[in-house]
């Protein structure tokens, strides 16, 4: 598998003991995938820098909450890893994927408020280019400089988070590869668009369990209205700052995992729903469980992934308490 990708041109490097693959391009990313898919192997982010405030305390480390190829692997050609497995794929290996070369800036158009970027540009990189026409991109406030726009996109924490909300406001159209190796390509440059579902929402947030992100249209707004947006975020979003984890922790204290589980001794017409973005419902309708966000995701994966090709769900957000 690595052997393959560096015959054709893409560097494979050894990072604290992991193979990580560094492709120069949206080609060389769905080579990557094409090559995993057929190798059996699972392609796992690596984060670069860290991703928004707000996001889960995982986050913070590279890759380590999707399953990359664990310390002691080396970049030289080997059949059997010890990568953790998905849940549907043979644990052959894990390929850990940055994007930190993806780091172009291909259009800015101050009249539109509107910036195209590959996926390894830097939000502080972003912001400097775009303040020469007096613009800046307000998903890098909630973000770290050095974090990469697209990761920052794909680990965005929740609707019912600050930053989450925030980020999601900012996005118009994403590019990403898929697990058949197809690009694809959704939204618009435009605010306003309506062409079907909003297939952006399924990506953003996602933890690169259904595909790759490998470029952005991103919504820009003016440098000199910078406090006055501020201020209208946090008197809108002012709620959801207020919340904090207390869904999350009144969750727990009543004994609801993070993954839908009811407590033990809960009566059958009820069952607890805590998922991936922090959807909470303790309902039943017509008898049966209100699905969790997590358990959505998971059908969305079955849908998208049906081989593995990316982590699982229970890798990259995890399960249990």
């Amino acid at each position: 598998m690595i052997g393959q990708l560096r015959r054709t041109g893409i560097d494979v490097e050894d990072r604290a003991g992991r193979a990580v693959a560094l492709p120069g391009g949206t080609d060389g990313v769905i080579e990557v995938v094409s090559a995993a898919r057929e190798s059996g192997w699972i392609v796992a982010p690596w984060a670069v820098g860290a991703p928004s405030r707000g996001a889960s305390e995982s986050d913070g480390a590279p890759a380590s909450a999707a399953g990359v190829a664990s310390p002691g692997a080396s970049t030289d050609d080997y059949d059997t890893g010890s990568a953790r497995p998905s849940d549907r794929r043979a644990p052959s290996g894990t390929i850990a994927l940055s994007l930190e070369r993806l780091d172009s800036i291909g259009e800015v158009v101050p009249a539109d408020l509107m910036a195209v970027v590959g996926a390894g540009v830097t939000c502080a990189a972003l912001n400097e280019r775009v303040a020469a026409d007096g613009l800046y991109w307000p998903g890098a406030d909630v973000s770290r400089g050095e974090a990469l726009a697209c990761d920052v996109l794909a680990r965005a924490s929740g609707n019912w988070t600050r930053a989450g909300n925030l980020l999601r406001r900012y996005v118009l159209a994403l590019e990403v590869v898929l697990a058949d190796g197809r690009l694809l390509k959704t939204g618009a440059r435009t605010v306003k668009w309506v062409t079907g579902h909003d297939l952006r929402q399924l990506f953003i947030g996602s933890r690169a369990t259904l595909g790759v992100i490998t470029g952005a249209t991103l919504r820009l707004e003016s440098l000199a209205n910078r406090d006055v947006v501020n201020e209208r975020y946090a008197r809108e979003l002012a709620g959801l700052d207020e919340l904090g984890d207390e869904p999350l922790q009144a969750m727990r204290g009543l004994g609801f995992s993070a993954t839908g589980t009811a407590p033990r001794g809960a009566p059958a017409t009820t069952t607890g729903h805590l998922g991936a973005a922090g959807d909470v419902e303790t309902e039943r309708v017509a008898g049966a469980p209100v699905l969790s966000s997590l358990d959505i995701l998971k059908i969305l994966k079955a849908e998208f992934d049906p081989t593995g090709v990316f982590p699982s769900a229970e890798s990259a957000f995890g399960e249990g308490d």
